[in-house]
């Protein structure tokens, strides 16, 4: 049996790995690709989890973050962004976030990628696949937390 500080110690690892593979070998940019990779796997957990909560607060900085989503007026807030994730995940069941392109200026990040969400519907579960683009922003206490979270079918 594995035990879980060698699971952990293996995922930072293969993550660490695939984002010096994804961006290039700049030990600096491959970290926060890293970071960035654990924080797409926070908010699978969290989606599939249904905590709305925890989501926006692992995932955002968000006293100052704004959502984009299609069709919807910009969100912003906290609570506003909480209240948006809890009417989403009433319908979604999971998601799964890839990576294709980070670019790092500063304390400044900005993810490409694609994702597919599956969500009920009364004919069952339908993926619902699309594109988006999120700025973070590094921390004071130096994790990277999106401000700005853009997506699109």
């Amino acid at each position: 049996m594995i035990q879980k500080s060698t699971l952990v110690a293996l995922t930072q690892l293969f993550a660490l790995t695939f984002a010096t593979a994804l961006i290039g070998c700049n030990p600096q940019e491959a970290e926060v690709a890293a970071q960035i990779d654990q924080r797409n796997r926070e908010i699978e957990r969290n989606i599939a989890a249904n905590d709305a909560i925890k989501l926006v607060d692992e995932y955002y900085a968000a006293d100052v973050a704004v959502l984009v989503p299609p069709g919807h007026e910009f969100v912003s807030g906290r609570n506003n962004i909480i209240e948006f994730w809890r009417q989403d995940l009433e319908t979604a069941i999971t998601v799964q976030l890839q990576t294709t392109r980070i670019e790092l200026q500063g304390d400044l990040a900005v993810e490409v990628g694609t994702y597919l969400f599956q969500v009920d519907t009364p004919n069952g579960p339908q993926p619902q696949p699309g594109k988006y683009s999120v700025t973070f922003r590094k921390q004071n206490d130096g994790k990277w937390k999106a401000v700005i979270d853009m997506w699109a079918p």
